[in-house]
């Protein structure tokens, strides 16, 4: 079956990534009665001086407190200091009569609630290490991914972008470009839907050889028959592609450490001409980092899983200067999702 890109609804789904995600908020709530969390922030804290006193990573703790707080479980204050609100000291501090710590049964959402756990130990490793495998990450950054592992992560990519895509390139942010590359572009879904809806732009897709492949076999399922151009490379340590006038970046800062981050952008920077521009399309958390809710579980699934975390944009906005960009624009996307502009 051939699919019409230029014919797609692209809605807003937001709420329902809340919903597929919400185990992850009834596993916080949880894990954060069991260990006693909700008790250490009865007073006003810092995640610092918590993390000290239960011996808790303070990342994986940062996280987690944040999600509380956009689930109106904490509240934050001033100086970074936290405070469980009244409910959660009624139902979920350890000398609650109705404390989940007080029952043996098992927890509502058995695997989050250990990953959160596992996160939270100190001196902890991404999930994948903890199953005797390198995250995703390392494994893009090593060039090692399998075939079948491209083919299972651009599936799945694939449906958490591809109607993102859409509302990205309908935004009109992309016209007049004269090609544009996306860089860590994996199922091809951004290519896809500007080569459909901008054909006079020449799309490029930038990624591992395996998962290039990856991409065009999936195209061809979808009989997706718009241009888009393969550059293969590992992007972390091969040489970017100097003929193209914008790079685009994707659900990608979120993936890596800042420094790695700030490396990439000044990878752009170089390889872009005067006047070239870079494109950052992220879920951004808000200044405070305690919403919007779906971009809180996200930011802690990212430490879990990669040791990685979500943005706010005055943070990109950094990133971006430090790597010689100016003219810092931005537009909403949808409710999750916006799209940072800066120019070499």
């Amino acid at each position: 079956m051939a699919f019409d890109l230029t014919a797609m609804e692209c809605p807003d789904f937001r709420e329902l990534y809340e919903i597929w995600m919400s185990g992850y908020v009834r596993a916080g709530v949880e894990v954060a009665a069991h260990l006693g969390i909700v008790d250490a922030f009865v007073d006003a804290s810092t995640t610092a001086d918590v993390a000290a006193r239960l011996s808790l990573s303070k990342p994986a703790l940062d996280a987690l407190v944040h999600l509380l707080c956009s689930a109106k479980v904490f509240q934050k204050g001033a100086d970074e200091r936290f405070q469980a609100t009244s409910v959660a000291r009624a139902y979920l501090s350890k000398t609650s009569p109705v404390s989940p710590s007080r029952s043996d049964a098992p927890p509502q959402d058995p695997n989050e609630f250990s990953r959160i756990v596992a996160a939270l130990e100190p001196g902890s490793k991404p999930r994948a290490h903890s199953e005797g495998t390198d995250p995703l990450n390392e494994k893009w950054s090593k060039g090692t991914l399998s075939d079948k592992e491209a083919d299972d992560f651009i599936r799945m990519m694939l449906a958490l972008t591809l109607f993102q895509a859409l509302a990205e390139v309908r935004s009109g942010a992309f016209e007049g470009l004269e090609s544009i590359v996306d860089v860590g572009g994996g199922s091809g879904a951004f290519a896809m839907a500007l080569a459909a809806h901008e054909p006079s732009v020449r799309s490029v897709l930038m990624d591992l050889p395996q998962v290039c492949a990856s991409a065009e076999r999936l195209m061809q399922g979808l009989g997706v028959t718009a241009p888009v151009e393969k550059y293969p490379c590992n992007f972390l340590s091969d040489p970017w592609p100097k003929n193209s006038s914008a790079f685009h970046f994707s659900n990608i800062l979120h993936d890596w450490s800042t420094e790695i981050c700030l490396q990439l952008l000044r990878n752009a920077w170089e390889a872009l001409p005067k006047q070239g521009r870079v494109f950052i399309h992220e879920a951004f958390l808000d200044a405070d980092k305690t919403s919007p809710l779906g971009t809180c579980i996200m930011n802690l699934t990212m430490w879990i899983d990669l040791h990685a975390q979500q943005f706010t944009e005055s943070e990109v906005s950094e990133m971006l200067r430090s790597a010689g960009f100016v003219d810092i624009r931005v537009r909403k996307i949808s409710s999750m999702y916006s799209l940072m502009e800066a120019v070499k």
